[in-house]
């Protein structure tokens, strides 16, 4: 468990080799190129400029991700979740490269098809809007278009809300001579109709439409409303789906070049990573100037390899200044690796702080293991990502499948503990109690599982002052609070005993708290405040009370399922219903409590036992490398 020390590599080489030393940098994975001018603005004017090339190639990555996923469902090969990706060598690579234009042509082709298709679907919306604006008239014989006004009349087609036809037929009794009116289909939102009165009363007709909310609707289709629907319905049934169809078999054939697709798309990505890189240098006409970040382990690989490059190039590796931050990189052994997420997602330590990835991974593994609390679920997790995992091991994937399988075995004891095995009551309690037969003693248990761990977490608080010659800050600050909260706990067995304990640790937080402080009034007020702070820790201790909340409600949704298939089991319909009941059941209730263990557990870590020791802040070591996304790339593959 450890922070990688980082060197600061300072480079200063010949603008002719620089892209053969980017690419070696890339190759070699663990060099970090960070801002040349470090925020000094006399090196502005050295800074380099962005290649236009750098836009344009990100352009192009997002267009090709897009058509590949667009094609990876039509694809005719399929690449099962447990298969590695496919490699590339420089020969296969390099034909790619010569191949580029007519890759990008199949690219544009699907950007095309698709674009046809969105055309497509945007007709369809028009037509089954256009439909039902025309639904109301298919009764009508008469062209839409031939719907106009002649010498002697004015002819309308009316709609209007259904609670204003009323008064909008009351107007029109009242014209003389009485208009013509040919009611057609009502819906709930309109009342529609034909409307003719002599032209004299046409803007009567209009001031009534006015008044009543109606509209005066106008089709300019040479054809009835029932032949212009019809039309329409072929169009959604049959020639949208045949233009649709078209399309998907384009895409199908260009789906038979997704691999050359995704090749040069993993191409493109690593030249803009290098060009992205390039921005950070600082050049002039002739020579460049690089600032990076490499761990110390592999300082002398990183010299040799870009010697091999050119002579051309002057290189030191000097430690970080105290006011640098160097980025940060965890490493710890295969079996706690995975667990560095785990402490990624809050936040990376700083630099010079402390991993806690190897202390936090047996808390986490324990507090998981405790609030699932069923061997049973625990077995089946633990075999189920045991298997996942061996399959995603060589691709260096599958790390929360290593922490949910170790969170299984953590499961399977701690239900065996329990008495824990599908919510099934007689099951053996090695522990003498279950969460829901004495809920004090797990509450105890909880209690005290949660001492240790804070008192670990002063004691990693301890060993950080100690390892800055701070011994007495470790005394003072770890050491008299773990006497103390050690004597506490003792009071409720003793409280004679207890007090011994932890008064004398009381006397000294009360006179070393406030030891910064300048006046001695201060210093008493910082020593009672410390001591006040006590409190905070009772609050911590009873968070972990969580421990028993998912553990119960483990037990207590199992056990529910448990009732319900007992309740419908007997007959042989009803045992089959049983059996789908216990199957879902118990796999919902695995599912929703692990997920709440893994996120309780990280609570617990972030919260109370970080908050004891934690420096955060570090940022993640990024180094330019070969990060594809669609196939790796073999040994002489770049």
């Amino acid at each position: 468990m450890a922070i990688v020390e980082m060197k600061k590599l300072t480079l200063l080489a010949l603008k002719r080799d620089r892209e053969k030393l980017m690419r070696q940098l890339q190759k070699l994975g663990c060099v970090q190129i960070v801002e040349g001018t470090g925020g000094d603005e006399a090196l502005a004017p050295l800074a380099a400029q962005a290649d236009p090339r750098e836009a344009q190639l990100a352009a192009d990555v997002a267009r090709m991700d897009a058509a590949i996923a667009r094609l990876t469902p039509l694809a005719r090969e399929k690449r099962g979740i447990f298969e590695p990706r496919p490699a590339a060598d420089a020969q296969l690579m390099e034909n790619i490269r010569k191949n580029q234009e007519q890759i990008l042509g199949w690219v544009a082709q699907v950007d095309e098809v698709e674009q046809e298709r969105l055309g497509i679907r945007a007709q369809i919306a028009r037509a089954k809007a256009q439909k039902a604006q025309l639904w109301p008239w298919r009764a009508m014989d008469e062209p839409l278009d031939q719907i106009r006004d002649t010498r002697h009349a004015v002819l309308a087609l009316v709609s209007m809300p259904p609670r204003a036809w009323g008064a909008f037929a009351e107007g029109l009794a009242a014209l003389d001579p009485a208009p013509s009116v040919q009611l057609c289909e009502k819906t709930s939102e309109a009342q529609n109709a034909l409307v003719a009165v002599y032209r004299a009363d046409g803007q009567a007709l209009e001031a009534l439409l006015r008044d009543c909310g109606g509209t005066r609707l106008s089709f300019d289709i040479p054809l009835t409303a029932k032949e212009k629907i019809a039309q329409l319905d072929r169009y959604i049934e049959k020639e949208a789906p045949q233009q649709m169809a078209k399309l998907e078999a384009r895409l199908e054939e260009i789906a038979r070049h997704i691999r050359e697709i995704q090749i040069l798309r993993d191409l493109f990505a690593l030249e803009r990573d290098r060009l992205e890189a390039a921005s950070r240098l600082l050049e002039t006409r002739e020579a460049f100037w690089l600032t990076a970040w490499t761990p110390a382990r592999d300082v002398e690989a990183v010299r040799e390899a870009l010697c091999k490059v050119t002579r051309d190039v002057e290189m030191e590796f000097s430690d970080p200044a105290e006011d640098e931050e160097p980025p940060v990189q965890l490493r710890n052994g295969s079996a706690v690796a995975p667990f560095e997420s785990i402490v990624g997602m809050y936040s990376l330590p700083a630099y010079r702080g402390f991993d806690p990835t190897a202390v936090m991974m047996p808390f986490f593994l324990c507090f998981f293991g405790m609030m699932m609390s069923d061997a049973g679920y625990g077995i089946i997790m633990a075999i189920t990502c045991f298997f996942a995992y061996s399959k995603l091991k060589k691709q260096n994937r599958g790390g929360m499948l290593w922490i949910l399988a170790l969170g299984g075995v953590a499961t399977a004891i701690w239900g065996y503990l329990l008495g824990g095995f599908f919510s099934i009551d007689g099951a053996p309690q090695p522990l003498g109690f279950t969460f829901t037969s004495d809920p004090l003693k797990s509450l105890i248990l909880c209690a005290i599982l949660g001492a240790v761990h804070l008192f670990v977490g002063l004691g990693v608080a301890a060993y950080m002052n100690i390892r800055r010659g701070k011994i007495w800050a470790a005394i003072f600050d770890q050491v008299f609070w773990i006497v103390l909260l050690s004597g506490l706990g003792v009071m409720f067995l003793n409280v004679r005993v207890g007090a011994y304990i932890a008064i004398p640790s009381a006397v000294g937080i009360f006179f070393t708290a406030g030891r910064e402080r300048k006046n001695v009034v201060s210093k008493l007020v910082g020593g009672f405040s410390a001591l006040y702070g006590a409190t905070s820790y009772v609050s911590d201790v009873l968070s972990y009370a969580r421990l028993f909340g998912m553990g119960l409600a483990t037990g207590m949704i199992g056990m529910a399922f448990n009732t319900l298939a007992g309740m419908v089991a007997g007959s042989w319909f009803g045992t089959i219903f049983a059996v789908l009941i216990l199957a879902v059941g118990h796999t919902f209730n695995l599912g929703i409590n692990a997920l709440g263990a893994y996120v309780h557990s990280c609570r617990l870590q972030y919260i109370e036992f970080f908050g004891k020791f934690y420096e955060d802040g570090g940022k993640p070591f990024q180094p330019l490398r070969n990060q594809t996304k669609y196939v790796d790339l073999a040994n002489d593959g770049f």
